[in-house]
């Protein structure tokens, strides 16, 4: 089959890059030949070259990785001229490219860039022991092990961080901006090769479910055995921009259903499509890009020894460039009123700030749907004021479609729509003002009506009607005319 034009040009550029990628691996093995670095081992590497091999796995596609480590073994096996060279160098390389291309593969978007490098600079000097061996023939070489491991631990740590300044640097040049959709990139999968989510196909990818709901459950169940449910056969859709609340009393099945939709927990039948795009195992990192969540406590979200370390853990996570990072974090934390405290450990923070930055650090990754997981309920009544104010401006913005499990009967009614859950089964799906009318639900939820919604009742009782108030404020207007009127 005959290659078009553009096709040609471009397996033309990704063999330029190859190339390009292979002399300077050639050129960093002989820098570390060189470096008077004793790892007891004659032969045994450091294993620079691994920077331009898991920066051609950024890029390009594992067989330009693998294309990489073969051309790089040929040119120093020419350079250096004898076998046990060139078994170190391939064994070196080649086990370094595998264990990340399957670290790669198998861990989405769980693993760093400098985690990828780590676990390749281990498996990198694995393959240095492997080599010894053939090339010494004994077994005793594997005395070694500890120290090149430990050795290869250290050089994936400082190649991580080089490839982490060097992939922004060359995503500025011409010749890499076409690739930056074939490999690693924010590291969403398809089939062999590496998709992930770029600013320029982040678009696409809305445009594919711009008229799909934000989430579709059909059927949905999962359990720890047939017999014990915790959420069974759940079927609902909700569109996009929509605020919804999920209800009902403890062990419902709330939070198992909310953790089932960015896949935290495999769902045991049925169908969950999020934008468009059904939550299969090839699809969970580009679902997890779409699906944030912001869980109970604070606390538990918190990774980084300063909060600014916190939000950029996320933004890492993605593959973002410095500069984009940058500006993530600025933008979010002027937003959310934290600028002050990028710098101060999360345990110096209060409940209320320990929130804004819990949120700030999910909302920096630019979800489009947002779950809340009883954010409020440890928090006291100014700082859950605070935290109504932040939902009620996103749900305005029409950004983003909220998912919120709470008690709190004030953030029901702020919302458009409420779920009932009842021994994993969805029992009602409701206006809050439905919610609030029926006396029987709410205490099968466990609920109480806000007092606005708890006064009205009580006069239609007594044969005064009012309409019904979404807030206190309105109960006010509703009956200051009553009371003129006397």
């Amino acid at each position: 089959m005959s290659l078009s034009t553009e096709e040609s040009t471009r397996m033309l550029k990704r063999i330029v890059i190859v190339a390009i990628f292979a002399a300077v691996a050639v050129v960093l093995s002989i820098v570390e030949s060189i470096i008077p670095v004793n790892l007891q081992i004659p032969g045994a590497k450091l294993g620079l070259a691994n920077i331009m091999i898991l920066t051609c796995l950024y890029f390009l596609r594992g067989r330009d990785a693998l294309m990489l480590v073969i051309l790089k073994t040929i040119i120093t096996a020419f350079i250096f001229g004898t076998f046990s060279s060139m078994l170190f160098s391939l064994f070196g390389s080649l086990f370094s490219f595998i264990v990340m291309f399957i670290v790669i593969k198998l861990g989405r978007n769980q693993v760093s860039l400098i985690g990828v490098s780590v676990i390749g600079g281990v498996g990198h000097n694995f393959g240095q022991i492997t080599a010894a061996s053939i090339v010494f023939q004994t077994s005793n070489i594997y005395y070694y092990m500890p120290l090149l491991l430990l050795t290869g631990l250290v050089t994936g740590v400082l190649v991580g961080i080089a490839v982490k300044y060097l992939v922004p640097s060359l995503t500025k040049l011409s010749l890499f901006e076409e690739f930056q959709g074939d490999g690693l990139g924010r590291r969403q999968y398809t089939g062999d090769e590496f998709e992930p989510v770029t600013l320029e196909n982040r678009e696409s990818i809305a445009m594919q479910g711009q008229n799909a709901p934000a989430l579709e459950l059909q059927d949905v169940t999962y359990g720890y055995a047939k017999d014990q449910l915790v959420v069974d056969g759940i079927s609902l859709s909700i569109p996009q921009g929509q605020w919804v609340t999920l209800v009902g009393a403890n062990g419902s099945g709330k939070s198992t259903l909310v953790k089932l939709l960015n896949g935290l927990l495999p769902k045991s039948a049925g169908s969950i499509m999020v934008k468009g795009i059904e939550l299969e195992s090839d699809t969970i990192g580009r679902i997890r890009q779409t699906v944030g969540m912001v869980f109970q406590n604070p606390d538990n979200q918190f990774v980084g020894t300063t909060v600014e370390d916190d939000i950029v853990f996320g933004l890492e996570g993605q593959c973002l460039s410095i500069e984009v990072m940058e500006q993530r974090v600025k933008t979010y934390a002027a937003k959310f009123g934290i600028a002050e405290l990028l710098h101060k450990h999360p345990s110096e923070l209060s409940g209320g700030q320990k929130q804004r930055v819990a949120i700030a650090s999910i909302l920096s990754m630019e979800p489009e749907v947002v779950i809340f997981d009883e954010a409020s309920s440890m928090l006291d009544e100014k700082t859950r004021n605070d935290l109504m104010i932040i939902l009620s401006d996103m749900h305005r913005s029409g950004q983003y479609t909220i998912v919120s499990i709470t008690h709190d009967a004030e953030e029901i009614a702020a919302s458009e729509r409420v779920l009932v859950l009842h021994e994993g089964k969805l029992i009602a799906d409701r206006t809050p003002t439905e919610l609030f009318r029926d006396e029987s639900m709410l205490e099968k939820c466990h609920l109480t009506a806000p007092f606005a919604f708890q006064l009205r009742n009580e006069l239609h009782r007594h044969g005064v009607d009012i309409p019904i108030p979404s807030c206190e404020e309105e109960l006010i207007e509703a009956l200051w005319p009553l009371h003129s009127n006397k």
